[in-house]
């Protein structure tokens, strides 16, 4: 299997061709693949798959395109399976901390700062891998930008929630995490 990079437009990959995703590109087209038992990161397309320009991916044949797509791909150089492994890293471990910043739905614990930092980090990716999913289906700005903001509004509600539960004065105020947060909210 070679590993070509999408150079223009968008490329789509027909059912029942077998190819090589990196974790983060399989994830959000899991419902549309097959895993090739004993192959780590082999999968065989269970419907028509569309990849961007600068995605990296894996074919076993250029058959699986058709004509007019072999001007959209080029073989990708070391370099370019390099760096897209390094970016898969570091959104991994940006997702562990996240996580390990959060405990018991979501509420930020131990440096408040800190807590509240990661809550929103983690709720601005939420809100990108939520826009171009909903982008994605829907094939328009509109949908990445609705999604933006919803991912946008969850992560500052953790970030709202971590600061209620640090401020006693704050708990005295508002009997619940949840009227604190629509109180910011409304004010925002």
């Amino acid at each position: 299997m070679k590993a070509y990079k999408v150079v223009s437009g968008v490329v789509q990959i027909g059912e029942g061709s077998r190819i090589g995703l990196g974790r983060h590109q399989a994830e959000p087209r899991a419902h549309r693949l097959t895993p090739v038992e004993g192959s780590m990161g082999v999968y065989v397309a269970a419907s028509v798959l569309q990849f961007r320009a600068g995605e990296i991916i894996g074919l076993e044949s250029l058959a699986d395109l058709g004509k007019t797509q072999l001007d959209q791909i080029a073989e990708a150089t070391p370099a370019e399976i390099q760096a897209m492994i390094d970016e898969a890293k570091r959104l991994e471990a940006a997702n562990r901390t996240a996580k390990a910043a959060t405990k018991d739905k979501g509420r930020p614990q131990g440096d408040s700062k800190a807590a509240i930092a990661a809550a929103r980090e983690e709720g601005r990716k939420a809100g990108h891998a939520a826009g171009f999913k909903a982008g994605e289906a829907q094939g328009n700005e509109a949908g990445y930008k609705a999604g933006f903001e919803e991912g946008k509004s969850a992560g500052m509600a953790l970030a709202w929630t971590a600061t209620w539960e640090a401020s006693a004065d704050l708990k005295a105020q508002f009997a619940t995490a949840q009227a604190y947060i629509e109180a910011q909210a409304s004010a925002a």
